[in-house]
This record gives structure tokens, C-alpha cells and sequence, in this order.
């Protein structure tokens, strides 16, 4: 923002930037004679952000995938293809046989990475029963 001598303030205008996390701190909002006008703290900024979230909430830099539900359960599941799945305890999802993901991890927590890497094809998954109590 820039404020030039004799500008008088009507707004104050924000970028999205202003508000990802690392942008978020406390700030002092000077008019030209360097006298403060408004004061933000880091909370507030905070609350703000999510307000306008609320109401306005961000578009994703990448196109919806339409995902299935991640099952929530730890344990082992096929997919549809018969490909042995498991999801530890962690909620780290893992293809035995050293199989990567699209990530290049051997491990993931990102569902959107499962899904991406095993295709539509793949699910629904069934969760298969151990006989064990989890």
C-alpha cells in the first residue's frame, strides 16, 4: 500500500497475499504524517482472514478432482483392481511391494495423492477384515 503526501484515506485496500500465513503480523497503518490510523495485531489479522474465507471461500489453484471419501479406519483394503492398500496407524497410506506414489514418497497422508496416483479406476476401496481387533 502506498500512501502519497496529501492522500486522504478512504480504504485500505488488501491483497490475497496479505493474508496467507506467513504474511500475517501485527501492522501499523500509518497516514502520511506518520501518525497511526489503525493498529492490526496478528490476531485480528487472523480472524479477518478467516472471516473473508467464511464468506468467500479461496479457490484452489488445482481443478476440483471430485475425490472419493478417504476411509478413516486404519488397516489394510483393496482397490478395484485388486491392489493391496494399507493406511497405518498414523493415517499414512503406503503400496506394499516398494511402490511409489505420484509424489515419488513411498508413504502419503495426502488422499488427493492416492487418489491421483491409483486413478478413478481404482475405488471404491474394500476394507478387508483381518480378524484382528483394531
Amino acid at each position: 500500500m502506498n500512501i502519497g503526501k496529501g492522500d486522504s484515506i478512504t480504504s485500505i485496500e488488501l491483497e490475497a497475499s496479505d493474508f496467507r500465513p506467513e504474511s500475517l503480523v501485527s501492522r501499523l497503518i500509518l497516514n502520511t504524517d506518520n501518525t497511526v490510523i489503525a493498529y492490526v495485531p496478528n490476531e485480528t489479522a487472523i480472524a479477518m482472514r478467516d472471516k473473508l474465507n467464511e464468506i468467500f471461500p479461496p479457490e484452489s489453484d488445482e481443478p476440483e478432482l471430485g475425490l472419493p471419501e478417504e476411509p478413516k479406519e486404519h488397516g489394510y483394503y483393496l482397490t478395484s483392481q485388486i491392489e493391496l492398500l494399507i493406511r497405518d496407524n498414523d493415517g499414512d497410506w503406503y503400496r506394499p511391494g516398494n511402490y511409489t506414489w505420484k509424489n515419488d514418497h513411498i508413504y502419503t497422508v495426502d488422499w488427493g495423492v492416492v487418489y491421483e496416483t491409483l486413478g478413478d479406476e481404482a475405488f471404491p476401496l474394500t476394507k478387508l477384515n483381518t480378524g484382528k481387533e483394531h
